[in-house]
């Protein structure tokens, strides 16, 4: 970023030109993912570099495209973009073992598990406590998925967001909604959940507002009608 100071110096204008470098915060880690080459998690840009990648350079490269999302593959492969195919699964830390060239003290992934990063094109999305009437319950896995009604949010899947998705459950007579890869939207009752998780397994941006989570990979954000 420039920076130009004008300072009086009798009847002239004296420029000067400060150089002030954009500094990037640090990047904020979302997990490995196991991606199936046949249908990468992430398809909008990429760039390999065998002999200088690292975390920040594919980071930087995805932010500087507006795409929030940034992946590392296999020591050398950077993927950017804005949502995850649904074969993404969410990996063990340990299964993204490969050092990155740029940086042996950082992980670049490994074969066929990419390690994820918000890129900072905007900030971090965070689980909403109250959304209108709707209270967080607990982030859960989406093993009950099929018990579940799946609905349509009024715009489609670019509008979803935690009030939207809550919106066509409560419409529907439902006092449970849930959302899964920032995209979609399940309504349920009591019966229809257990086994909560971790709250950081769900970490994705809702398609329709990227400043608030819509559950993760298989993972759903619960809410609750009070």
């Amino acid at each position: 970023m420039r920076m130009i100071h004008l300072l009086p110096t009798g009847f002239q204008l004296a420029l000067f030109l400060t150089i002030v470098p954009f500094i990037y915060a640090k990047p904020t880690s979302l997990g490995c993912f196991t991606d199936d080459p046949s249908d990468r998690m992430l398809t909008s840009a990429t760039f390999k570099d065998s002999s200088h990648m690292t975390v920040e350079s594919c980071v930087k490269f995805c932010n500087h495209r507006k795409y929030l999302y940034a992946g590392l593959e296999n020591g050398e492969d950077c993927y950017c973009g804005n949502y995850l195919a649904e074969s993404a699964k969410i990996g063990l830390p340990s299964e993204c073992s490969a050092k990155c060239p740029g940086n042996s003290n950082e992980i670049c992934g490994a074969g066929h598990h990419l390690n994820l990063y918000w890129s900072g094109a905007v900030p971090t999305p965070i689980i909403s406590s109250d959304v209108g009437e709707w209270k967080f319950l607990a982030c859960y896995s989406d093993s009950t998925k099929k018990t579940l009604s799946l609905a349509s949010v009024t715009g489609g899947e670019d509008c979803m967001t935690v009030a939207s998705c809550g919106d066509e459950c409560m419409r529907s007579g439902y006092a449970l909604a849930g959302m899964e890869f920032g995209r979609d939207c399940y309504c349920g009752d009591g019966s229809t959940i257990d086994n909560p998780i971790p709250s950081e397994n769900c970490m994705l941006a809702c398609f329709g507002n990227s400043t608030e989570v819509c559950g993760g990979p298989h993972t759903l954000t619960w809410y609750y009608l009070d």
